[in-house]
């Protein structure tokens, strides 16, 4: 079986983004910038983490630390990471060790990525 890429999803929801910019206000940008350094500061070491686990193939630490990382991205629209990441949580014996390998590096990409775009949408308020 191999990795899926997951282009099929946008890299941020724009729904969701805009919720979240109408809740902020005046001071989306700042909320934002908020809620975006919270979660690189918790999610950015379960990503190192997940990829040391997925090494050493600790099956239950790997699917907590993808499923706290689905939720916390989901929840800024960060959705294609939001769905690599659940689908590691829901397909971990679906795949090989060097397929789970692939698969953290790419969900470590898709981080990299997201946060990119979202501190570029944010700058755009």
């Amino acid at each position: 079986m191999s990795v899926p890429m997951f282009a099929d999803s946008s890299l941020i929801d724009p729904d969701q983004f805009d919720m979240l910019v109408e809740a902020g206000d005046s001071e989306a940008a700042e909320m934002l910038t908020e809620l975006l350094d919270l979660f690189t500061e918790e999610s950015g070491g379960n990503v190192g983490e997940l990829l040391e686990k997925l090494q050493t193939g600790d099956e239950a630490r790997c699917i907590r630390l993808a499923h706290a990382l689905a939720g916390a991205a989901g929840n800024l629209g960060l959705m294609r990471l939001s769905v690599a990441a659940r689908y590691l949580e829901n397909n971990f014996n679906s795949h090989s060790t060097e397929e789970l390998l692939a698969l953290g590096q790419r969900i470590q990409a898709l981080y990299n990525e997201s946060i990119a775009e979202y501190r570029s949408k944010i700058a755009a308020l």
